[in-house]
């Protein structure tokens, strides 16, 4: 089974099925579709789609360019917001669980650029639309509008426009108005007032929201060195050369997958941790940090918050292996 920064191609692939489900259940717009359509059609040249090769990729190297060059990571990216309010509402109880799914396996790539298209639009007017939707229509929150927004802008007139659609979307909902009229009425702003509807209407919905856990595909482990926790050898003591060896060849194999992002010498936990550990820090996947526990069983590696990684005696299957499900 081909892995993608130390995540099953299963995973993977099941992400990302079920990430666009979602924004389809819950349309956003056409330009966004439009990207959604581009990932499943089939290349008449190769015979699959680019989410097609994805799935069909024999192993890890072959799954990284499979998933780069599909563009994936920037539709999700495209309407990263758009999925964060899914995963705040937790809709349909799953979309926390997607988002957190997304998050496992860098799947937002580098987010929006500074230019400004459709697809912006139409995230930024479903997101005013939703938003409002969530806001009674209270003295309150009249109150929050008009103080939050501004906060958001040194722009007298923008905000005095944006605090008129604000208010006519909230009344409009309040009043069971369409949709198609709320965002009729956003999409009149101008930018930089879009920004600030946006903006306020998150910190009132966002007030009281749960923080969600969802750790990427790296983690801090250490490889404790007790001579250095005691202070009986320094970080560049020529003793630990031999150990640097063995510990970048556990890495290696990991390093073409992009797995490993640091490896250095340092403080292991962080100064407030019950026990101060000292040796080598590594910033990698899981896979990764345990791939070095197999290979010092002798030592005790650890992860951030100083538990222990048992080295396992039946190796991981190495980068790019395959085997069955």
């Amino acid at each position: 089974m081909p892995f993608y920064l130390g995540v099953a191609q299963r995973d993977v692939v099941a992400s990302i099925h079920d990430n666009l489900a979602l924004l389809e259940t819950y349309s956003v717009g056409p330009a966004v579709q439009a990207q959604i359509d581009a990932l499943r059609a089939v290349d008449p040249a190769t015979g699959t789609s680019k989410l097609g090769a994805i799935a069909a990729a024999l192993d890890d190297m072959s799954l990284i360019h499979a998933v780069k060059n599909s563009g994936v990571t920037d539709v999700f990216g495209a309407v990263a917001e758009v999925l964060h309010f899914h995963a705040q509402a937790n809709t349909d109880n799953k979309g926390t669980a997607l988002w957190q799914s997304l998050m496992s396996w860098n799947g937002l790539g580098n987010g929006r650029t500074l230019s400004y298209g459709d697809t912006d639009a139409e995230c930024d007017s479903w997101l005013a639309v939703n938003r409002a939707k969530l806001i009674p229509m209270t003295q309150e929150n009249l109150d929050k509008i008009h103080t939050i927004a501004h906060v958001t802008s040194q722009k007298q007139d923008a905000i005095n426009n944006a605090m008129v659609v604000m208010t006519s979307m909230v009344s409009v909902h309040h009043t069971g108005g369409d949709v198609d009229n709320m965002k009729h009425l956003f999409l009149k702003l101008d930018l930089h007032e879009r920004h600030i509807v946006n903006k306020t209407f998150a910190a009132i919905t966002q007030e009281n929201a749960p923080h969600i856990h969802a750790p990427g595909p790296y983690a801090l482990y250490g490889v404790v060195i007790d001579d250095m926790t005691s202070g009986k050898i320094g970080w560049g003591d020529e003793s630990l050369q031999p150990l640097v060896e063995r510990t970048s060849a556990a890495l290696q194999p990991y390093q073409s997958t992009g797995e490993v992002q640091r490896f250095m010498v340092g403080r292991i936990t962080p100064p407030e941790a019950a026990e101060q550990l000292e040796g080598f820090l590594i910033v990698s996947t899981r896979r990764a940090g345990q791939a070095v526990a197999n290979a010092l069983p002798e030592f005790r590696v650890v992860d951030r918050d100083g538990v222990t990684l048992p080295a396992q005696s039946s190796p991981h299957p190495k980068p790019g292996s395959r085997f069955s499900i």
